[in-house]
């Protein structure tokens, strides 16, 4: 076999292209969206690779015969890469394909970016992230800062306080989802799972288009427990889905997306398979306690939201001023020991609207 066919691949995200190619025979079967590995050789042919991030031609498989050199940095541009993507963190990333140009045999072009961290966001403003450390390393690095998942993250090489004290960026998750890879290790005394909250306040702030799935967030913390933040503040919530996700909150407001929200929009909203409960007040599947927010196109499927005592909602607890469109709650359980219980909403008060709920 020769090195122009020992290649192997199909060139997906769970198998890049791998091993030598010779460029004429890769660029053939190359297209937008395919994947190199690490250790992908190129050899031969007059090839130029541009890093759109970058926005340079990328010498970090030098030669192309050497392989993927992307670890020899004595080069320009990968303090901008990120210094936090270690040897072993390199060698698991891809460089993802943005473009393909053959110039019949003159000289084959092609575009990407790799599936790690930039320091340099890329022309619309996003830091791209590909791990959870790096994922909290760049939120600390600026809580302000627009921040795409560029991959699954997996929550278990973390700690289990918040990533920041207030966020007022944006968080795009860009289709990924977000695990707790392993929960069961995660615990305390009492035999409730610690890992806590992203953000313990966000303000003006955007998540959208992420999922979290398996994540158990419950702590001691008397009130306010959430996936995503404790109590947020002019927020957008858009295109997110909670699956097998459990909130435990000691005293009142749990709910998936926030503990409590203020003049938020959240929309485009899937929960199932989960539990939220408090053991006194305020247990919504979506948030614990509203004012003034705009709930639309949410969907409860299969899940348990329970209050020791009082005000329990389908999708909030207990909410004031809000408005309530396209609501879908379907089986499941929603429980108060004592009173106050709501198919949408457990107590309801000042002027909330409801529309086309199920």
């Amino acid at each position: 076999m020769t090195a122009a066919w020992a290649g192997t691949g199909d060139g997906s995200k769970e198998h890049p292209y791998t091993g030598e190619w010779q460029a004429t025979d890769l660029v053939k079967v190359l297209k937008v969206g395919d994947r190199l590995a690490y250790d992908c050789v190129i050899k031969a042919g007059d090839i130029s690779i541009l890093d759109i991030f970058l926005g340079k031609i990328c010498t970090h498989w030098a030669d192309w015969a050497m392989g993927n050199a992307i670890d020899e940095t004595p080069y320009f541009m990968y303090n901008d890469y990120c210094s936090w993507n270690t040897l072993d963190e390199r060698k698991s990333q891809t460089f993802i394909v943005t473009s393909v140009i053959d110039l019949s045999g003159q000289r084959i072009y092609f575009s990407g970016y790799y599936s790690g961290t930039y320091l340099r966001p890329d022309v619309n403003g996003f830091v791209h992230v590909t791990n959870a450390t790096n994922l909290k390393k760049a939120i600390q690095n600026n809580n302000d800062a627009k921040i795409r998942l560029m991959d699954d993250i997996y929550l278990s090489d973390v700690d289990d306080r918040a990533f920041c004290s207030t966020f007022t960026g944006t968080l795009d998750g860009n289709g990924n989802t977000i695990w707790a890879a392993r929960p069961e290790v995660k615990h305390d005394g009492g035999g409730h799972y610690k890992r806590s909250y992203f953000f313990t306040h966000a303000i003006g702030a955007t998540v959208k288009n992420l999922t979290f799935r398996n994540v158990r967030e419950q702590n001691e913390d008397w009130e306010n427990q959430s996936i995503i933040v404790q109590d947020a503040k002019a927020c957008v919530f858009d295109n997110i889905t909670f699956d097998n996700i459990s909130i435990w909150a000691k005293k009142d407001k749990a709910g998936a997306v926030a503990g409590y929200a203020e003049n938020c929009t959240i929309t485009n909203i899937t929960v199932k398979n989960s539990d939220i409960t408090t053991d006194k007040y305020k247990a919504g599947t979506v948030v614990g306690e509203a004012n003034t927010c705009t709930f639309a196109n949410i969907e409860v499927i299969d899940c348990e939201a329970t209050a020791g005592w009082a005000h329990v909602g389908g999708v909030v607890g207990y909410a004031t001023s809000c408005s309530f469109t396209d609501i879908n709650i379907y089986s499941g359980c929603i429980e108060s020991h004592r009173t106050t219980v709501g198919g949408v909403v457990g107590y309801a008060k000042e002027g909330s609207t409801f529309r086309n709920c199920v």
